[in-house]
């Protein structure tokens, strides 16, 4: 129940957040040395068990730049309340049970991180089947300045997604530090380079960075990498 009520907390504050968008939980894990295929072949069983018991999409992520080669493991759903009763179900099936049960006598990798958060934005659990790369970048506002920092990334976004990319932005819950992540998603590498590229040229975005106030947030780290499965 506090989880629950910290999750809520965290997606309401200081901005709309839609109760009908995606919520989303990353693990983050790293393969034992010489066990990166076993590991993979973990998170397969792991993701079709999970799809087949209920509402979620499972995503398996290799992170690139900003990392140190770990893999995420991401689950996401429609929203809060489909998010609430698979989390009931999976937590009494048998399947499920067997399968953590076999892996956790031998397991292939060490769970480095946790985090959960909800989309602001009016994304789907469904936007995510297909395969994607991104580019993650985890802000934090300072005192007093969170409505500032997220009108900022809702123009951000604006001007961004007419360069092809698609452009969500989550707030952190249970397992993370309050802070907001801007992740712009593209089908492949060669359409983020686009965008960047177009970007660097710009006049919307140029004018627009050049009226950023640095006293308003703080840039904790930043990502790359690509769904593989």
């Amino acid at each position: 129940m506090n989880k629950i009520k910290i999750l809520i907390v965290s997606l309401f504050l200081g901005f709309s957040y839609s109760m009908n968008s995606e919520v989303l939980e990353i693990y983050t894990w790293e393969a034992n040395e010489g066990e990166l295929d076993k590991m993979l072949d973990a998170f397969m069983e792991a993701k079709e068990i999970h799809e087949s018991e209920g509402d979620v999409v499972v995503s398996i992520e290799q992170t690139d730049m900003g990392g140190t080669g770990e893999y995420q493991y991401t689950m996401r759903w429609d929203d809060l309340l489909q998010w609430g009763s698979y989390k009931d179900m999976i937590v009494n099936s048998e399947r499920w049970q067997k399968f953590w049960t076999k892996w956790s006598k031998n397991p292939s990798a060490k769970l480095v991180a946790t985090v959960s958060g909800g989309s602001m934005d009016n994304s789907k659990a469904e936007d995510y089947r297909d395969l994607y790369v991104w580019s993650a970048y985890e802000w934090r506002p300072a005192p007093g300045r969170t409505a500032d920092m997220l009108e900022r990334m809702s123009k951000s976004k604006s001007i961004i997604e007419k360069t092809g990319a698609k452009v969500t932005i989550y707030s952190e819950a249970a397992g993370g530090t309050n802070d907001y992540h801007f992740v712009m998603f593209y089908d492949n590498w060669t359409e983020m380079a686009k965008s960047f590229n177009n970007l660097s040229s710009n006049q919307e975005w140029l004018s627009f960075n050049a009226s950023n106030d640095p006293t308003m947030s703080t840039l904790i780290s930043t990502n790359t990498g690509q769904k593989i499965n």
